[in-house]
């Protein structure tokens, strides 16, 4: 256990929060998820998850069910590299940018003919309408695109909010969201890079351009969090990212009901 986490579980016990199965200490909440339209309940800690065996692991399903509907999907909060049997599957993974990674970004030059700046209230429709864009094509077919639109204008209104827009011949083709993100198990305050996206048809490069550009104006430790509509698909993602210096940090795994 870190210390943080163990600030964390103080804090968490000094709230009533804490719950104990088998000798493990778990922090759990019913939650419901507005855009896949369904009830879930978030693990966000576990004690000693690594090794678990499949009857440990049973006997915690069956106690974090008791927090929330019966029917509702459980989500999970483990470190990175700790694996879960099947029907488990990682569904989010959290990756912080690494000192390669940062020296990456900061020798790079931006693509020809492409403008990055920094996204006036002109912009604010485009990013908008990209972030928008990104957050569908994370969460797959099926995302509730009311609930979509609630969740991008909440983030979007964030007083810490920043953005920046790639333009090529006067045209939005790309943007990148930034904002503070506090991790309480963690114990860390992020800059949080959130829903890069690029239109098809402009240059591949322009991605990773916007990216080395917030990650330049970031204050605290850079964090970026990796979804896609398989667990294949992110599995590639972070596999890029990791060859290009990102660190994965931690991962929220499903299992539905």
């Amino acid at each position: 256990m870190t210390s943080a986490e163990s600030r964390y579980l103080d804090e968490a016990t000094e709230a009533g929060l804490v719950r104990e199965t088998g000798s493990r200490r778990w922090v759990a909440a019913a939650q419901h998820d507005a855009i896949r339209r369904r009830d879930v309940t978030f693990v966000e800690y576990c004690e000693r998850l690594e090794g678990i065996t499949d009857d440990e692991l049973r006997d915690l399903e069956a106690a974090w069910r008791s927090v929330g509907a019966p029917d509702a999907v459980l989500e999970l909060r483990a470190r990175a590299g700790t694996t879960l049997p099947a029907p488990w599957a990682p569904w989010t993974t959290y990756v912080t940018a690494g000192p390669a990674a940062l020296a990456r970004y900061a020798e790079r030059r931006p693509t020809d003919g492409v403008e990055l700046r920094e996204a006036g209230p002109h912009d604010q429709a485009a990013v908008a309408e990209l972030v928008r864009r990104a957050v569908v094509r994370g969460y797959g077919e099926g995302a509730d695109l009311d609930a979509v639109d609630r969740a991008v204008d909440e983030v979007l209104a964030g007083p810490d909010r920043r953005s920046w827009v790639a333009v090529r011949d006067g045209e939005v083709v790309g943007q990148v969201t930034v904002f503070t993100d506090d991790d309480p198990v963690g114990g860390v305050e992020y800059d949080h890079v959130l829903d890069s996206f690029v239109v098809d048809g402009a240059p591949g490069s322009v991605l990773e351009d916007l990216v080395a550009r917030a990650v330049a104006e970031c204050e605290r430790p850079v964090l970026a969090s990796v979804g896609a509509p398989t667990p294949q698909a992110a599995e590639r993602i972070c596999a890029s990212l990791e060859r290009k210096g990102w660190v994965a940090d931690h991962v929220y795994w499903v299992r539905d009901a």
